[in-house]
């Protein structure tokens, strides 16, 4: 286990003294006893949900608070500590390697708290250079990167998730409209998305497509 700790540090060009708190990152509640459920990532998992949600909202604000509402950065912040990201995160850097458990299902959830309690952990040991750099390494270049290519537009954001997800990108359809609306200056699309149907509408192609990438993006809690 300490192996695996020392390879992940190198992998994030970083240097932790007390290690434990690192190990203690990696220890689902499943392979302790009951009364030793405070030895396990949870607590740690819980204070890297805030220490995650700080930093991202920080460098938000420092770097592109004029281009952004404070509505629309808490936003921004949503989709960055949602579950699906960190997962593919956790995936990207191995961390469901490391994991310490007994009965446990590796599911999406379980990914995301790995990312989240490693951060808690170099936050607790005093490492807040090394947390810094952690999150910029992990999360915070993904947030420039979206920010720079525009992905806060509806259609661009929800092709986004789904390269991040590892899923084709949305295929949006212009649907004939019933005879009895042809003389609307109103467009339908069908937005072909996870083998599924979801249809928007407009006054124009955009605005419909837009439409119907606002009803998708309202499944992962995201609302533009």
């Amino acid at each position: 286990m300490k192996e695996k700790i020392n390879e992940l540090l190198k992998r994030l060009g970083i240097e932790v003294t007390h290690k434990r708190l690192l190990l203690q990152a990696f220890i689902h509640e499943s392979a302790l006893p009951d009364d030793q459920r405070m030895d396990s990532y949870e607590p740690l998992e819980f204070l890297g949900d805030h220490v995650l949600r700080t930093y991202v909202t920080a460098h938000l604000v420092e770097h592109y608070a004029g281009c952004f509402t404070f509505s629309e950065i808490t936003k921004i912040v949503k989709l960055f500590e949602s579950n699906q990201f960190l997962a593919w995160v956790s995936d990207v850097h191995r961390l469901p390697d490391l994991l310490v458990k007994s009965s446990c299902e590796m599911s999406e959830k379980t990914k995301a708290d790995l990312v989240e309690s490693l951060l808690g952990a170099l936050f607790l040991a005093g490492s807040n250079g090394q947390t810094r750099k952690v999150v910029e390494h992990l999360i915070l270049v993904h947030v420039d990167i979206a920010v720079c290519e525009g992905h806060w537009d509806p259609v661009a954001l929800l092709a986004h998730i789904r390269r991040l997800e590892g899923g084709e990108e949305p295929v949006y359809v212009i649907q004939e409209l019933p005879e009895e609306m042809s003389d609307c200056d109103r467009v339908q699309v069908d937005l072909h998305h996870e083998g599924g149907h979801v249809l928007g509408a407009g006054r124009t192609l955009a605005a419909a497509k837009v439409d119907a990438a606002n009803r998708v993006l309202k499944k992962y809690g995201i609302s533009i």
